[in-house]
C-alpha cells in the first residue's frame, strides 16, 4: 500500500490488495477456535493475589480492578471484531469511489468476500463473546459462586424487577439477573462507597434443571397494575377507586421444586427402592416484571431453551 500510495493516480487500484489481505484472514479461525483458552487462562490469572500485585504495579497507584480488568480483555475482545471493522473501511471507501472507476466493481467483490467470511464466522464469533462476557460478569459480581468453564456462556442480562408475591404492583426490588446456559443468578446493587468501584452483590442462584418457566396469568397481571390503598389518609380525602399506574404489565414466573432431605426422621418422607431416602419437595416461585412484552418474550424463550439444555446433560 506504502509503494502504491507514492505512484498514486486517479486511476489506481486497490483491491488486489485487500483481496490478498482477505486470504490471510483465516488466522481468526485459529483465533476463535484457541479464544476459550486464552479466557480461562485469565480467569485463572486473575484469582491469583501475585499476578493482581503485578498488574496494580504496572498500571501504577491509580489503577483499579476494573482498569487491570478492561485493559487485558481489550486483547483478546478486540480481534473478535475486527472483519467488521474492515467491512465498515470497505464500505466508505465504495461510497466515496466513481462507479465508473476501473476498480468499483472489484471493490464490491472484494467486500462481499469479507462479508461472506464474517457470516461464516459469526457464530464462532457469538460463542467466544458470551463466553468472555461470562467472565466479565463473574468478575463483576462480589462473591459470586460460579465457577468459569470451558462450556459457560452468558445469554443475557438485565435489570428486572422481582415482584413481591404478597403485594404484586410494587416496583421498588430492581434486580440484575444473569442468564447462562446452565443456572440463573440475581443480584442486587452493592451499597456504594464514595469514589469507589461500582459492584453488584449476590443474592441467589435459581437451579434450571429443576425448573419450569411459565407466563403470568391475566388475573395475576391485572393485580401488577393495581394501587395499593393507603392504610391510613392525610389529607383531603380521595376518591375510592384509584387508577392504576400502570395501564400494562408483562412478566412471567420460575416454579423450582427443591428437595428438603433432614437428618430427622420424618413420617411424610419415603425409602425409594434402592433404599435411598426421599425428602419432602417443596415448589418455590420466582416471579419477575419486565418493561415491555418484547422483553418479557426474549427472556421467556432464552430461560426455556437453558432449562431443556440443563435437564438433557451431555452423554
Amino acid at each position: 500500500m506504502k509503494k502504491r500510495l507514492e505512484v498514486w493516480g486517479p486511476t489506481q487500484i486497490i483491491s488486489d490488495l485487500l483481496d490478498a489481505f482477505k486470504s490471510k484472514l483465516s488466522i481468526y479461525d485459529q483465533f476463535m477456535e484457541n479464544h476459550p483458552k486464552f479466557v480461562m487462562l485469565l480467569d485463572a490469572l486473575y484469582k491469583l493475589p501475585g499476578f493482581k500485585k503485578f498488574m496494580y504495579a504496572t498500571l501504577g497507584d491509580n489503577s483499579d480492578k476494573k482498569e487491570m480488568m478492561d485493559g487485558l480483555l481489550h486483547y483478546i475482545h478486540t480481534p473478535l471484531h475486527r472483519l467488521n471493522a474492515y467491512i465498515r473501511s470497505l464500505k466508505h471507501i465504495i461510497r466515496y469511489s466513481d462507479r465508473s472507476h476501473p476498480d468499483y466493481s472489484s471493490l464490491l467483490s472484494v467486500s462481499g468476500n469479507f462479508k461472506s467470511l464474517e457470516k461464516k464466522l459469526s457464530g464462532k464469533v457469538n460463542r467466544c463473546q458470551s463466553h468472555l462476557i461470562a467472565l466479565e460478569s463473574i468478575l463483576s459480581i462480589v462473591d459470586c459462586p460460579l465457577l468459569l468453564t470451558m462450556n459457560l456462556r452468558l445469554l443475557l442480562f438485565a435489570q428486572l424487577i422481582k415482584i413481591d408475591l404478597d403485594d404484586p404492583s410494587a416496583t421498588s426490588d430492581v434486580r440484575m439477573y444473569f442468564l447462562y446456559n446452565d443456572t440463573l443468578i440475581f443480584c442486587k446493587k452493592a451499597k456504594e462507597k464514595k469514589g469507589g468501584e461500582k459492584k453488584l452483590e449476590y443474592k441467589e442462584t435459581i437451579n434450571l434443571s429443576a425448573t419450569t418457566v411459565r407466563l403470568l396469568s391475566p388475573e395475576y397481571l391485572a393485580k401488577m397494575c393495581e394501587v395499593k390503598k393507603p392504610m391510613f389518609r392525610i389529607g383531603k380525602k380521595t376518591a375510592e377507586t384509584i387508577a392504576p399506574v400502570h395501564n400494562e404489565a408483562f412478566g412471567f414466573e420460575l416454579v423450582t421444586t427443591e428437595i428438603n432431605v433432614s437428618g430427622m426422621a420424618v413420617p411424610q418422607m419415603e425409602y425409594d427402592g434402592n433404599g435411598l431416602l426421599n425428602g419432602i419437595t417443596s415448589k418455590r416461585r420466582h416471579a419477575i416484571r419486565t418493561r415491555s412484552l418484547i422483553e418479557q418474550n426474549i427472556w421467556v424463550e432464552a430461560i426455556y431453551k437453558a432449562i431443556r439444555a440443563a435437564k438433557s446433560p451431555i452423554s
